[in-house]
């Protein structure tokens, strides 16, 4: 059966709003009971917003190197 794409979205608002996964895992067995589907799509959709928001967070780079907030070296993370 194919999942609703209004179900997919209103979990995983409500599981992007924590960041603690202990939470996040709360919520999604609350919310996804044995649907199986269901749980692999939102985990896959909080990881890519994850991975955005680590990128997003980052300090931008400047062509020299160095972080163009500070003037320091980059350090990736």
């Amino acid at each position: 059966m194919p999942l609703n794409p209004k179900r997919v979205q209103a979990v995983f608002l409500e599981a992007a709003n924590y960041h603690d996964l202990a939470d996040r895992d709360a919520i999604l067995d609350r919310e996804c009971l044995r649907d199986s589907e269901l749980r692999k799509r939102i985990d896959a959709l909080l990881k890519a917003h994850d991975r955005f928001n680590d990128f997003v967070n980052q300090p931008p780079v400047g062509p020299d190197g160095t972080d163009n907030v500070s003037g320091t070296p980059f350090r990736a993370h």
